[in-house]
């Protein structure tokens, strides 16, 4: 005789529904009206915890944001850009709790989303596409060691076009971030750190020769707790003094330069 057992330590279900309330929006001048009823928009997430450490988890979720103040190439308000969202992943959590691990995968798919336009007088038209994208996403955060708090994460998320083209190419596929703070074990009043990020090179949807190659962008601080209501940090950003753009959303129109090398100091009163 064989005897089988299935056993499951923990399961929730989450069911979410979103109710997006009717609108109206009238352009001036009104080229035309738009008006949504009782959208909803479901959600649903699954849960299961593998033992007091790990567990897995997946959600669902439809996609549906109206464009009230976007208009077609036929000078009309866009439809409401709609899809869907897939989510997968396995969380951790170590050291008595103080160290929190995430690692995700992810799949999007949007439609009649508002790409590139075309200006008339002083009205912006917009042609639509429909995108795909998917990744990775992971993530660590906690007190590793005595004092010293970390964060740090990465994403991966090419977006392609219908077509399998690479598309919205001024949003990095990947990027990297991190943080590190330390309290002074001497000194637990104060506390020294630093902020790291880095994206890889974008460039404009519209005009290919506007690029913005990869970067990085280092940051230094430190903080002392004068009493419990007073306190006071020290903050170098931008320390390499690295040159680069903002964003190239927008790069036919305007592109603006992040901040230079700089200092800001501060002093905060808290109840």
């Amino acid at each position: 005789m064989v005897n089988g057992c299935v056993c499951f330590s923990f399961v929730s279900v989450i069911p979410i529904v979103t109710l997006h309330l009717p609108r109206t929006y009238t352009p001036e001048p009104p080229p035309s009206r738009q008006r949504e009823h009782g959208k909803v928009t479901p959600y649903t997430g699954l849960v299961y915890d593998l033992n007091k450490q790990w567990s897995l988890y997946t959600s669902w979720t439809q996609i549906f944001n109206p464009q009230y103040s976007t208009l077609g190439l036929d000078g009309k308000l866009l439809d409401p850009l709609e899809g869907k969202s897939l989510e997968a992943g396995v969380k951790g959590s170590l050291l008595d709790d103080r160290l929190n691990l995430t690692a995700a995968v992810f799949k999007t798919q949007q439609r009649n989303v508002a790409a590139d336009y075309i200006q008339v007088g002083s009205q912006y038209l917009y042609n639509t596409a429909d995108y795909k994208s998917h990744g990775v996403e992971l993530q660590a955060s906690g007190e590793a060691l005595p004092g010293l708090d970390l964060m740090a994460g990465y994403t991966y998320v090419p977006i392609d076009d219908d077509n399998g083209d690479k598309a919205r190419k001024y949003v990095p596929t990947h990027s990297l971030r991190g943080m590190a703070t330390y309290r002074l074990p001497g000194l637990p009043q104060a506390r020294v750190g630093t902020r790291v990020s880095w994206q890889s090179a974008v460039q404009s949807d519209s005009l290919s020769y506007v690029r913005q190659n990869a970067y990085a962008l280092v940051d230094l601080m430190a903080s002392y707790d004068i009493d419990p209501h007073w306190s006071t940090s020290l903050n170098l950003n931008n320390v390499t003094d690295r040159k680069y753009l903002l964003s190239l959303y927008q790069s036919a129109t305007s592109a603006n330069y992040g901040a230079p090398r700089n200092v800001t100091a501060s002093v905060t009163w808290k109840y």
